[in-house]
């Protein structure tokens, strides 16, 4: 798993404690520097594709085994604990970079786009990675770039002239110590933050279930049959080609599944509209209107918050509302979505027809007992939402 770091170390503008000295990375590290001994051509060594670097954890996670012949041209050769750093935009600015572990018999090799660093004997190669994954390292080098056809890099000069705080080696220890038991901790607690959304979810789904069932009121409900409660109907997109610009204006907003998938539950605003001309080909549907997906991703619902149109892989259930709240029916879509993903037609474009849906059978309590289950239901969203938002910011900031 990617894990972000940022630990910022010493800053070359404060006071160095004692011991410490202030020099550049060219004193104290060898840049790009060769092979201390040159393999036979048909040794296998470690190949590292700047795709191999993962920009969160600082790590080489998906390295190849290749012959030294097959890469000792054209590409950046390296051996064990030098530290490479993506000179290149964007990967520079994402932090990729990593210390050379494990590499086969000692030797790697990859992209033309690492710097190499190699410690003189003064550097930890672990002090060296931390210092410059620190965004404000990063910061710095980003200002110095220059462009060649639309690529920026970060030229040499301004790495061999980098002033870096240097600490005796005994005091780099602790502090790379220091920040390895900070970094482990970060893991553990993302670990369990990961573990969050999918507990929010299971308490959405037990909170509908409950609902449904009738725990909330300790009541039985009676069923009825969705095809009683409202009128179902499928989008409409007559016209073809569907990408005639003829369609397409700015009066009549026309929704799509990925729209529904993604909204919530309220659609309250469209990327795209029909022109007037769209209008005549389509069906425009009122506000409250539940739309169900019935292809591709299906079974995700909403409710319209505006009149819109929709395409016949999006159905409009209509309720009758002397029976039905429409969010009471968004509610139950919600707890069946599965069953109705397994109805589907075991067809290359599984789809629902309107016979599936108009069968389901609905639990249906009074208008009044709906309003109150939908207002209990609601309050604790909210609170889940709350809850995920807070799980999100806890995440940015780790």
């Amino acid at each position: 798993m990617c894990e972000k770091n940022s630990s910022d170390l010493q800053s070359a503008s404060e006071p160095l404690p004692l011991g410490w000295t202030l020099t550049t990375l060219g004193e104290i590290c060898a840049l790009n520097p060769k092979l201390p001994t040159k393999p036979k051509p048909d040794s296998q060594v470690t190949f590292v594709p700047m795709a191999a670097v993962c920009e969160y954890t600082g790590a080489i996670v998906a390295p190849q085994s290749k012959t030294f012949s097959s890469v000792s041209k054209g590409y950046t050769p390296f051996i064990e604990g030098d530290v490479l750093w993506a000179k290149i935009t964007p990967c520079m600015e994402n932090g990729k970079a990593a210390i050379a572990r494990n590499l086969i018999n000692g030797i790697g090799a990859g992209s033309t786009e690492f710097f190499v660093l190699r410690s003189k004997g003064r550097i930890l190669p672990e002090y060296i990675y931390r210092f410059m994954r620190q965004e404000t390292f990063r910061g710095a080098a980003r200002k110095t770039m220059n462009s060649a056809v639309g690529q920026a890099r970060v030229p040499k000069e301004f790495l061999l002239s980098h002033p870096i705080p240097l600490p005796p080696l005994p005091e780099q220890r602790r502090i790379v110590a220091r920040l390895e038991t900070l970094e482990a901790r970060s893991r553990r607690a993302r670990a369990k933050l990961e573990e969050v959304p999918a507990q929010l979810a299971q308490a959405r789904q037990s909170l509908l279930g409950a609902a449904f069932k009738g725990d909330l009121t300790a009541t039985e409900f009676p069923k009825r049959f969705l095809g009683e409660c409202g009128k179902l109907a499928r989008g409409v997109s007559k016209h073809r080609p569907r990408g005639d610009e003829r369609l397409f204006g700015n009066e009549y907003p026309f929704i799509q599944t990925g729209e529904v998938a993604n909204s919530g539950g309220r659609i309250r605003s469209a990327t795209k509209y029909y022109s007037k001309f769209g209008l005549n080909q389509s069906r425009l549907f009122p506000v409250g209107t539940v739309c169900v997906t019935i292809a591709a991703n299906i079974g995700d619902s909403a409710i319209l918050e505006i009149p819109a149109c929709f395409p016949d892989s999006v159905v409009g259930f209509t309720p009758n509302p002397t029976l039905i709240m429409s969010e009471w029916a968004e509610f139950y879509f919600r707890v069946i979505r599965g069953e109705l993903a397994a109805l589907a037609p075991a067809t290359a474009q599984k789809n629902i027809n309107l016979s599936i849906l108009e069968e389901i059978q609905i639990p249906l309590p009074s208008l009044h007992e709906q309003q109150k289950i939908v207002r209990r239901l609601s309050a604790a969203f909210a609170r889940l939402d709350a809850a995920a938002s807070a799980h999100a910011a806890a995440v940015a900031a780790l």
